[in-house]
């Protein structure tokens, strides 16, 4: 063992209280912006709370342009229309991946070319993308798993070599950065969620961020419905009609509300977060010297993590007994996404150059462990007593 294990007097041990993996932060203070959006009687965007969130999310990504959305899935549809991508056009994406970046290309004709992870980040494999270039291939939309960056400057160069679109799904990665600029904000263009699952929400949420200027204009029909509506609110025309194809992407401001109190905590947030995931490398980093059949996530040097979650692989024959153990001794672990290329939808809209063994095995051994923002210390303590006795139980 890495050390003595302490008897769990606590609270939720004696309680019989589980701890859960996610646990959402309210501040408490979004209700005042709530009120007053309702006192106002325009629940509609974008000028209020809705206009209020993008011009801050410019200032702490330094972003040219965010455009919020109802959803992460509205900004990376909203993205796709953008890119133009069209029927027969092949775009690239992880197939350890949540299906809406999938959804998002199939809605606009296109192909999704299902490719390998790393095994070290959980992120979209550079060699596993230039096998999978072909002449069809118009973007590549990668994620950035759990807050750590995937290797997106040189993904960039790849796309510029083959004149490629580069969309950075940065759901799970609000704040973090590589070599200092925030991940996002390096694609052609980004996207982030506010679903409640993620560090900063409002429920449902999301934001599309616009890297070239060239985007700017058209993002704003696309997102009003395919309306000049945005060159009416500036005063630019007398009457708004429909111009292009777009659809109801523009969020409500009740949700706007709830968010502009978040994202004004938002670095406090991360901090937070931060400090959590980082315990949990350090006990993991020395916990994987003893179990070797234990592997963590390695972070580079240049990757400031926001500490959206923390993930670990297990044997997958182990896996089950771990979790049901952890749960037993009051602690949930969870597992994560589906292989893509394997599921039902995936089999029928996309496709594969590769075998994807590497990303069918990960699914199968990943196990991410509980941290949120309010998390306090003498919890976390328990958590890594809890674990340590679990790790203990099933691979001793």
């Amino acid at each position: 063992m890495i050390s003595k294990l302490k008897p769990m007097s606590n609270k939720y041990i004696k309680n019989k209280k589980i701890i859960r993996y996610q646990n959402p932060y309210f501040f408490g203070s979004e209700i005042k912006n709530i009120e007053a959006t309702i006192k106002s009687r325009q629940l509609t965007g974008p000028n209020n709370f809705v206009s209020k969130c993008e011009k801050l999310l410019e200032s702490q990504l330094l972003c040219k342009k965010v455009l919020l959305t109802a959803s992460g899935t509205d900004a990376l549809e909203m993205a796709c229309i953008l890119a133009k991508f069209s029927k027969d056009d092949e775009i690239i994406i992880p197939s350890y991946n949540f299906p809406s970046a999938a959804t998002s290309i199939i809605r606009c004709g296109a192909t999704p070319v299902f490719v390998e992870v790393n095994s070290h980040d959980m992120n979209i494999s550079k060699n596993s993308i230039q096998n999978a270039i072909t002449s069809k291939t118009k973007g590549i939309i990668l994620t950035h798993y759990a807050g750590v960056s995937a290797q997106i400057f040189e993904i960039m160069k790849i796309a510029n070599i083959n004149n490629l679109i580069v969309i950075e799904d940065a759901a799970q990665a609000i704040y973090s950065k590589n070599k200092e600029q925030c991940l996002g904000t390096i694609g052609h263009l980004g996207i982030l969620s506010f679903h409640q699952t993620k560090n900063v929400f409002c429920g449902e949420g999301g934001a599309l961020l616009i890297n070239k200027q060239k985007f700017i204009s058209r993002a704003h029909v696309i997102r009003e419905k395919g309306t000049n509506r945005n060159k009416f609110l500036e005063g630019k025309i007398n009457k708004y009609s429909w111009v292009d194809q777009g659809s109801s992407f523009l969020p409500s401001s009740l949700q706007a509300a709830f968010l502009y109190e978040q994202l004004q905590n938002g670095t406090k947030i991360n901090k937070k977060r931060k400090l959590i995931f980082e315990n949990y490398h350090n006990f993991f980093s020395k916990i994987s010297k003893k179990y070797n059949n234990i592997k963590i996530p390695s972070i580079i040097e240049c990757n400031r993590v926001n500490g959206h979650f923390y993930w670990i692989l297990v044997p997958k024959k182990i896996r089950p007994k771990f979790i049901e153990r952890a749960r037993l001794n009051l602690i949930e672990l969870t597992t994560h996404f589906e292989p893509l290329h394997s599921s039902k939808a995936g089999k029928n809209y996309g496709k594969t150059y590769e075998t994807l063994k590497q990303t069918q095995l990960l699914s199968e051994q990943i196990v991410r462990i509980p941290i949120h923002t309010q998390m306090k210390k003498s919890e976390q303590k328990l958590v890594l007593n809890i674990l340590n006795k679990t790790i203990f139980e099933c691979f001793s």
